[in-house]
């Protein structure tokens, strides 16, 4: 887990349309969160706006879950887990490209 996906998280949280919160055009990064959302469906395979990811961060590091928000939401279920199972050899390999490729930066690997 690294302290600039976390922060991405929230900022993209707070700036999504809802009654609660601000609208998406008073986020005054909500030109690049756009531009980082179809890069991440382009690399993920899969729908930004029709998943959630959580960012949970441990005391050994962190845990990233990410889950359809329509639970019949079979297709984006399957290419979640195959991202993951992707994402996962990458990463086990030393390889950071797709989150470097999303964020359009170097990701911090260390809090």
């Amino acid at each position: 887990m690294t302290l600039a996906v976390l922060t991405t998280a929230l900022v993209l949280f707070f700036c999504q349309d809802s009654a609660s919160k601000p609208k998406p055009h008073d986020c005054p990064m909500h030109d690049a969160h756009a531009q980082m959302k179809e890069r991440g469906e382009h690399a993920m395979g899969f729908s930004q706006t029709a998943t959630t990811h959580h960012f949970v961060l441990k005391p050994d590091g962190g845990v990233i879950q990410v889950e359809a928000n329509d639970p019949k939401d079979t297709d984006s279920r399957d290419n979640i887990r195959m991202h993951l199972g992707h994402i996962a050899h990458a990463f086990q390999n030393g390889d950071f490209d797709i989150p470097m490729f999303v964020h359009d930066t170097l990701v911090s690997l260390i809090l």
